[in-house]
């Protein structure tokens, strides 16, 4: 038991260590931004992961996303707020001018605010992979 729980430590020491290396301009992220990794890190990877494989992304595969994400009307609908300018501290812009209208062929991009998250996720997500692959080869 104490090992299951000194396991856990490590593996949160090791992620608030590499946090801290990939926010090198913030040397000690504040709480809400470590929140702001868990509550929307998914959902940013997962907009990084079309980009990365389509090389592009419109309206259309956003709101799919979001739609398995947030099967809720209600709270898809707050997922609007995750969309800003590119200078924005939102997780995502759409390539349009200002006040155009919301067509499903925009094309989506993520700021770097975006892309900080998305980034900072997939980095908890691997050294998740690794805790688990340390357990198996253990036994645990």
């Amino acid at each position: 038991m104490d090992t299951d729980i000194e396991t856990c430590l490590d593996t949160i020491e090791r992620g608030c260590r590499n946090l801290r290396l990939l926010l090198a301009d913030d040397p000690a992220p504040a709480i809400p931004d470590f929140d702001r990794v868990l509550r929307l890190g998914k959902v940013a990877s997962l907009h990084l992961d079309v980009i990365e494989e389509h090389g592009r992304m419109d309206q259309s595969d956003s709101i799919a996303i979001r739609r398995v994400l947030w099967p809720d009307v209600k709270r898809r609908r707050a997922t609007a707020n995750l969309f800003g300018t590119k200078d924005s501290k939102a997780l995502f812009y759409r390539v349009v001018d200002d006040g155009a209208r919301v067509l499903p062929t925009d094309e989506i991009r993520l700021t770097e605010e975006g892309l900080r998250i998305a980034h900072t996720w997939r980095l908890f997500q691997v050294l998740e992979d690794d805790e688990r692959i340390e357990a198996a080869n253990r036994g645990l």
